[in-house]
């Protein structure tokens, strides 16, 4: 009985649509100062959604189409965009871990290293991996992985793509996919150090909770019905 159990519930879940992460953002200033906001974000297999829970805002990634739509909940508006950033600024998000030369990044590993290190992180056993930005740049970048039974990679990939205006340039591309090939497992906690001129900015992503979803992406990840385009001034 238990095994049916058990096959019943792996049948329901393998055929998931996608996932929902469950994620907690704190920002710490110089002089104490911390900001804490949540995302909901839904992984499809053509769309990633992302819920800012506090601004009560929605911005929904079509990584087939390469369309943006950003969704205002308090006026029930949206607008669409041809690409959130772009690939000039997608390549300086990277500046440091992998210098700019020609106008492209540089191809170099390894980007991430493992440092033994290993903790839990709410319910998930995580090993540690840091980034291997050059000391002068000033930025550390720490990363928590985990297995996952079910979430693979390639559902991280389309959310770091989608973060990045979800057509990065080749290059762009390389440096991700390497950090990805680098570490085991699924981000759970990425924690990144920026120090300048003696004050230091840091900014931890955690993800507190992965669901499988089985709802139709297009149904999940569309303009609600009712809502209106938000015309430039």
């Amino acid at each position: 009985m238990l095994l049916l159990i058990f096959y019943s519930y792996l049948a329901q879940t393998t055929k998931a649509e996608g996932f929902l992460l469950k994620e907690i953002v704190e920002v710490s200033y110089p002089g104490g100062e911390t900001t804490r906001y949540q995302n909901h974000t839904w992984v499809g297999q053509n769309r990633v959604r992302s819920d800012r829970l506090d601004m009560n805002t929605t911005i929904i990634y079509d990584l087939d189409l390469h369309i943006v739509y950003l969704i205002d909940h308090n006026d029930e508006t949206y607008q669409i965009s041809r690409a959130s950033i772009s690939k000039q600024d997608s390549r300086l998000s990277l500046t440091g871990l992998a210098p700019i030369r020609d106008g492209t990044l540089e191809r170099r590993s390894p980007f991430a290293e493992s440092t033994g290190n290993r903790r839990k992180i709410g319910s998930y056993i995580c090993d540690e991996y840091k980034l291997t930005y050059p000391e002068e740049y000033g930025i550390e970048t720490t990363i928590w992985t985990t297995y996952h039974r079910f979430m693979t990679k390639s559902y991280v990939r389309k959310v770091w793509y989608s973060a990045i205006g979800t057509t990065p340039p080749g290059d762009v591309k390389h440096v991700l996919n390497s950090i990805l090939r680098e570490v085991r497992g699924i981000p759970i906690q990425i924690e990144t150090t920026i120090s300048l001129e003696g004050h230091q900015i840091t900014t931890k992503s955690t993800i507190t909770q992965i669901e499988p979803f089985s709802e139709d992406e297009l149904t999940l990840m569309a303009i609600p019905s009712g809502y209106h385009i938000r015309r430039q001034p």
